[in-house]
C-alpha cells in the first residue's frame, strides 16, 4: 500500500482496489454487519427478561424476551442429546424466577419426572394409578366436550373414514351426558358420565337391531371403538378423574408423565384431552394489564398430537394462535421438524435449532427460515447444547432473524454425563453430552434394565461422569441390549456409519483381550 506524504508533512495511506483470484476471500463482505441482532436488542433488562447463553460471534449475552417478539410461543429442534431438555429446564425454571410463569409438561417418555421431582414439581402418572375420565367437562358445556372427544378420535384413528360411526359415536356420548340429568348447552356443576355409560347406550342400540344391517354394523363398528377404551386394563380414560385440571396449570411446574400408558394413540389422546382443558381454561382466565407469562405448556416429541388434522384447526395450533393475549406460551420439542404441524411451526415467535444432520430436515428448515448456507454449516457441526435460533419480531427491523448461540448456560440442577470417543490415543468423534435423566430414560424405552441404568450411572459418576464409548457399548451388550439397539441409539445421536464400525471393532478387540485374560487367570 502506498506512503503518501500531505503539505504539512503528515503520512496518508492511500487505498487502491484490487483483484483478487481467492474466490473465498472475494465473496466477503467487509462493510457488512455480521449475521447477529446488536447488543442492544439482545441484552435486556435481566429483570423482565430470560439469560439463556452469549451469541457465537461477538459473545453478546443473549436474553429471550417475548414482548419484543411477534408471541411467545417456542420451537426447540434437534437431534438426542443435542440440549434439547436442557434449553426447556433453563427457560422454564428461571421465567417462574423472573414472572412467576407456571409450566405443565405433558412427558412423553418419562424424561422430566426425576427433574420435576427436585425443583419441588408435582408429578402425575397416567396409566401408573393416575386416571383422566374422557367426559369431564372441565368448566365446558357437554356439546362442545363431545365436540372435543370426537375431534380428538379422528385426529388419533381412522374414524374420519366412517361417517355413520362418527353419528353413533356423537349419539352415544350426548346420551350418556343426558342420562345424568346434563344438559347439552348449558354449564353443569354435576359429576360426569363416563365411556362405560357410552358403551352401555352403543350396546342397547346394537342389541334393539336384529340380524344384519348396514345400520347395525355402524352402531357396532363405533361400539368396538368404546370398548377398547373401557376393556379391563385398559380403561385409563374411562374411570373417575385423578386429576383436577385446577391442580394442573397456574400453580408452579407440574408434569404428566405418559411413558405409562402401553400405546402412542393412548399417550396421545391424554396429552390432546389435557391440551383442551388448558386451552378452555385458558379462555376462562381470559385477559389481563400484567406483563410476563402465566403458563408455558411443553409438549416433548408430541409429535402426534401437533399435526395438522386434515386443514382443521386442533387444540395446539389454537393456544399457537389465541395463547398470546392470554399470556399462555406453547414449547414444542421434536427430533424431526416436519413432524410438527407448518401452522405452528411458521408461527412460533422463537425457535432453537440444536444439531440436525438428515439432509431433508436442513432442507425443510432452510427453505422455512431462509437462512443461508453458513448456518446451515453450523446446523450440522454444532456442538452439545449450541443452536442457532430464529426470532420473528413484532416490529419490522432491518437485523438478522437467525443467527448462532453458544451452549446454554444451563441450570446447576442439571447434571450431564459424556460418552468419550478417544480410544488408544485416536479421537474417533466429538464427545457427546447427555442431560443424566434423558440418557437414562432413553435406555431404558431402549430396553435397558434398572440394575443395567444403576451399573452405568455408578460408572459415570466414579469416572467424574465421563464413559469410554466403547466400554459403554460392551456394558450395554452386557446388559441385555442387541447390537442392533446400540446402533440405532448411536446413530440417532448422531455418529456416522463409518465411526460406528471403526468403534465396534474396538470394541470387539477390547472383549476379545478381556475375555482371553479371563482364561489366563482361570488357567493360573
Amino acid at each position: 500500500m502506498p506512503i503518501l506524504q500531505n503539505r504539512t508533512g503528515a503520512l496518508l495511506m492511500k487505498l487502491e482496489i484490487q483483484h483478487t483470484l481467492t474466490p473465498a476471500f472475494a465473496e466477503r463482505r467487509f462493510f457488512v454487519h455480521p449475521p447477529e441482532p446488536p447488543a442492544e436488542i439482545l441484552d435486556q433488562d435481566p429483570r423482565n427478561a430470560v439469560y439463556l447463553t452469549k451469541t457465537r460471534i461477538f459473545h453478546t449475552p443473549f436474553y429471550w424476551n417475548h414482548l419484543q417478539l411477534a408471541n411467545p410461543h417456542i420451537a426447540v429442534i434437534g437431534i438426542t442429546g443435542s440440549g434439547k431438555s436442557v434449553l426447556c429446564k433453563t427457560l422454564i425454571t428461571r421465567a417462574n424466577l423472573i414472572w412467576g410463569t407456571s409450566t405443565l409438561i405433558l412427558d412423553w417418555a418419562g424424561e422430566y419426572i426425576d427433574w420435576v421431582k427436585q425443583t419441588g414439581g408435582r408429578v402425575i402418572k397416567l396409566g401408573k394409578g393416575d386416571y383422566i375420565n374422557l367426559l369431564d367437562l372441565g368448566g365446558m358445556k357437554p356439546l362442545n366436550r363431545v365436540k372435543q372427544i370426537l375431534q380428538s378420535l379422528e385426529l388419533l384413528t381412522d374414524l374420519k373414514q366412517y361417517p355413520d360411526q362418527i353419528r353413533w359415536t356423537q349419539y352415544a356420548l350426548e346420551a350418556a351426558y343426558v342420562q345424568k340429568g346434563f344438559k347439552l348447552h348449558e354449564h353443569t356443576n354435576r359429576k360426569p358420565p363416563s365411556l362405560k355409560d357410552a358403551e352401555t347406550v352403543l350396546t342397547r342400540l346394537s342389541a334393539k337391531h336384529k340380524g344384519y344391517s348396514p345400520e347395525k354394523r355402524e352402531i357396532d363398528g363405533a361400539l368396538h371403538r368404546i370398548k377398547q377404551l373401557t376393556a379391563k386394563g385398559n380403561d385409563y380414560f374411562a374411570q373417575e378423574s385423578t386429576i383436577k385440571l385446577d391442580d394442573l396449570l397456574g400453580k408452579g411446574l407440574a408434569c404428566v408423565d405418559l411413558s405409562g400408558l402401553p400405546t402412542e394413540a393412548l399417550r396421545s389422546l391424554g396429552g390432546l384431552t389435557l391440551i383442551q382443558f388448558a386451552r378452555e381454561k385458558m379462555r376462562d382466565a381470559g385477559w389481563t394489564h400484567e406483563k410476563g407469562l402465566k403458563q408455558f405448556i411443553l409438549l416433548d416429541e408430541a409429535w402426534k398430537i401437533c399435526q395438522d388434522n386434515n386443514g382443521e384447526e386442533t387444540d395446539p395450533i389454537a393456544i399457537i394462535r389465541e395463547g398470546r393475549k392470554y399470556q399462555f406460551a406453547l414449547i414444542v420439542a421434536s427430533q424431526n421438524p416436519t413432524d410438527i404441524s407448518k401452522k405452528i411451526f411458521s408461527n412460533v415467535g422463537t425457535m432453537f435449532a440444536f444439531r440436525i444432520k438428515y439432509p431433508e430436515y436442513l432442507d425443510y428448515l432452510q427453505n422455512t427460515l431462509r437462512f443461508s448456507n453458513r448456518i446451515r454449516n453450523h446446523l450440522q457441526d454444532q456442538a452439545v447444547g449450541e443452536c442457532i435460533i430464529n426470532q420473528v419480531y413484532a416490529q419490522t427491523t432491518p437485523y438478522a432473524e437467525t443467527f448462532a448461540l453458544e451452549r446454554v448456560d444451563a441450570q446447576e440442577l442439571v447434571k450431564e454425563y459424556s460418552l468419550e470417543f478417544i480410544e488408544g490415543g485416536e479421537k474417533m468423534a466429538e464427545s457427546l453430552c447427555f442431560e443424566k435423566n434423558e440418557l437414562m430414560q432413553k435406555l431404558k424405552t431402549l430396553g435397558a434394565s434398572q440394575n443395567t441404568l444403576n451399573d452405568l450411572a455408578a460408572v459415570f459418576e466414579k469416572n467424574r461422569k465421563h464413559y469410554p464409548v466403547t466400554n459403554f457399548i460392551i456394558d450395554l451388550e452386557r446388559g441385555g441390549l442387541g447390537r442392533p439397539v446400540v446402533t440405532r441409539f448411536l446413530k440417532h445421536a448422531g455418529i456416522p456409519d463409518y465411526t460406528l464400525a471403526k468403534i465396534y471393532s474396538r470394541a470387539d478387540s477390547k472383549k476379545a483381550e478381556n475375555a482371553a485374560t479371563v482364561q489366563l487367570e482361570l488357567k493360573g
